[in-house]
């Protein structure tokens, strides 16, 4: 029987392949000369503005555009995010 013994040599072959072509990746390097100057003109974001860009981001990937909720309806949305985030129980006994 064969196959356990061609599956192991194509498995051994991948990993060799993918080790080979593997880059290393130096992550978090100081920045020199022009990378300095770049990432000291790079603009600053506030704590406040990252936040929002995330929510943004979470709506965006949620469809919160699609479903036409009203401006009320957003807010008691939103009313469970802080319960949630303290892990507490669901608002409605519904599953």
């Amino acid at each position: 029987m064969k196959f356990p013994s061609f599956l192991s040599h194509c498995v051994l072959a991948l990993g060799l392949a993918a080790a080979a072509n593997a880059q290393e990746v130096k992550l978090n390097q100081p920045a020199d000369g022009a990378n300095q100057e770049a990432a000291a003109q790079a603009p600053k974001f506030t704590e406040a503005q990252l936040v929002e860009e995330f929510g943004w981001f979470m709506a965006k990937r949620v469809g919160l555009s699609e479903l036409d909720l009203t401006a009320e309806e957003i807010k008691v949305c939103c009313a469970a995010w802080p319960r949630r985030r303290k892990a507490k129980t669901r608002p409605s006994n519904s599953s």
